[in-house]
């Protein structure tokens, strides 16, 4: 399976090219601590948005067992964990061109 470096190494050639050059980088990616799914790119500026996904595992995300044992609990952890994902989204700093 591709890594991180097969990554970057990726986004580096196709730098600054077009929306189509993206296509080159769906796939999935191990990285040490997760695993990255570019499940669907951008094709060009009014066509759907990117889809990515995140898998961590649960040994390295260190949840309690106990989330995963009851629907009910289970559902509250992921509207919570949505939710601190989004606002760590939020203050994220984007490096412009």
């Amino acid at each position: 399976m591709p890594t991180q470096d097969d990554l970057h190494r990726i986004l580096t050639r196709i730098d600054g090219r077009g929306y189509k050059a993206y296509k080159d980088i769906k796939g999935t990616y191990t990285f040490p601590s997760f695993t990255l799914f570019i499940d669907h790119i951008q094709s060009d500026p009014f066509a759907s948005p990117s889809r990515f996904r995140v898998r961590i595992p649960p040994k390295t995300a260190l949840y309690p067992s106990r989330i995963f044992e009851n629907k009910k609990d289970y559902a509250h952890f992921r509207k919570f964990e949505l939710a601190a994902a989004l606002n760590r989204l939020r203050t994220l700093k984007v490096k412009q061109r």
